[in-house]
């Protein structure tokens, strides 16, 4: 794995917990632009998002509705596509 593509490893896993520390605060706007980050940069992680406790506080906020209906849906084709095992 090259340098550029470790970084760009990093930055995913680093905006969804950049996203958790917003979501711990209650900050949910933050917290959603975050998780959009991460998964506009390779980590669409549906299923973590759905379960991660961090993200309890948030859970109701319409942004995060938002956003996880937008996640399932991309989920949900994604899982058409190829596979169901292919999204966890």
């Amino acid at each position: 794995m090259t340098l550029i593509n470790q970084t760009i490893s990093h930055y995913r896993v680093l905006s969804q917990l950049v996203a958790c520390i917003y979501a711990l605060e209650g900050k949910s706007d933050e917290a959603v632009k975050w998780l959009r980050e991460a998964a506009a940069t390779g980590f669409p992680c549906y299923p973590l998002f759905e379960r991660d406790a961090y993200l309890n506080r948030i859970r109701q906020a319409p942004e995060f509705i938002q956003f996880m209906a937008e996640m399932k849906a991309q989920n949900e084709r994604y899982s058409r596509e190829f596979g169901e095992g292919a999204t966890r």
